[in-house]
């Protein structure tokens, strides 16, 4: 059940079988987080903070969080 849900996601999931779990994945992310305020800075700019922050993460390697800092926006 869990793999049916799974399937249309697991491109770039390696699976394998395993003994007495059936079949298992390695999943990883990256995540970059940036906050918005109506009185602050746009929505468009909020989501390019975030993406600059997830490509950081990114670059540090796997399973990283990185939270957008006001250096980012200049």
């Amino acid at each position: 059940m869990v793999r049916r849900k799974l399937e249309p996601k697991k491109s770039n999931v390696k699976w394998r079988e395993a003994d007495s779990y059936g079949i298992v994945g390695h999943i990883t992310a990256s995540i970059g987080i940036a906050a918005w305020s109506a009185d602050s800075i746009t929505i468009e700019k909020t989501l390019s903070l975030a993406d600059q922050a997830l490509y950081e993460a990114k670059g540090q390697g796997r399973n990283r969080c990185i939270i957008a800092t006001p250096e980012m926006a200049s």
